[in-house]
């Protein structure tokens, strides 16, 4: 007798994988990616706004 398979752990993926991933080729999805230097630039430049807000309103 055969026992009943499942899709899921025949592809080796539990239920709750929270990974996107591809319809297409199954890959994952990868959400980020490098920061650039005028990423890096961006979000210093947002923390300094920031510290400056913050402090002016206490």
């Amino acid at each position: 007798m055969a026992s009943k398979l499942e899709l899921p752990s025949f592809l080796g993926r539990d239920k709750d994988d929270s990974v996107r991933r591809s319809a297409v080729s199954g890959k994952k999805i990868l959400l980020t990616r490098d920061k650039l230097k005028e990423d890096k630039v961006a979000e210093n430049n947002r923390n300094q706004l920031l510290k400056f807000l913050n402090s002016s309103c206490n």
